[in-house]
């Protein structure tokens, strides 16, 4: 596959890890275009990513959330074909490549980076219930990988309807890939996000977590009654 990829890579307060993780998107030859979206970080990674050469970045004067984010940069994307990294991947960020490798070009797939489990057990596994037993109330259909960022699809696909502006976006996508009969698939990829802990950050990330999934399923819902 020639240079026909936007990687798309939203950020927020990921000094640490974002440098490696571009790095590794950037080594990808099928990726064409690197966007980061800097969604209000109040650390350092605005003034990282403005000594980075080859990168398009936009910036979010306070935090918008990850949804909101992608569909700011979708508007710059110039090539056919999107890739959603998160940023706290790190190096890791390359095992990318095994989900291009799957990629169809025909334009029906979906493919979903599948990580390993993590190695520190955060939380107690609310918003991946709550996200499995909604889609599968929704469609029949199981998705393990349902909240993974990690995605590969076609651009005209994720230009097509309004994304959920915060962390609802995985399973918006996922639902809105199984409602037009796109071929979901999940590869597995040896990539290591920043892990949360059961910390009182921890339980408030996951708590607008569930609280942004609710509000993708209510409105699913309310679609699927009219």
């Amino acid at each position: 596959m020639s240079a026909s990829i936007t990687a798309i890579i939203p950020a927020y307060n990921e000094a640490e890890r974002i440098e490696a993780t571009i790095l590794a998107v950037r080594g990808l030859p099928a990726v064409g275009q690197t966007i980061i979206v800097d969604d209000g970080s109040k650390d350092s990674t605005c003034s990282i990513l403005e000594k980075i050469k080859g990168i398009e970045v936009i910036r979010n004067q306070k935090n918008r959330g990850k949804g909101y984010s992608v569909g700011r940069a979708l508007k710059h994307a110039e090539n056919s074909i999107v890739l959603l990294i998160d940023a706290d991947l790190g190096e890791t960020a390359a095992e990318a490549e095994k989900m291009i490798s799957a990629f169809q070009s025909s334009g029906s797939i979906m493919v979903i980076g599948a990580l390993p489990s993590p190695s520190v057990k955060g939380g107690i596994g609310i918003v991946k219930s709550l996200s499995r037993n909604s889609f599968y109330m929704l469609t029949a259909r199981e998705v393990p990988t349902l909240l993974s960022g990690q995605r590969l699809m076609p651009a005209d696909f994720i230009r097509s309807f309004e994304l959920p502006e915060r962390f609802g976006l995985e399973l918006a996508l996922t639902l809105e890939a199984a409602r037009r009969g796109l071929e979901i698939v999940e590869i597995p990829v040896n990539m290591q996000h920043r892990e949360t802990t059961n910390t009182i950050q921890g339980f408030w990330h996951r708590g607008r977590q569930c609280a942004d999934i609710l509000r993708v399923v209510r409105s699913e819902y309310r679609n699927m009654k009219q």
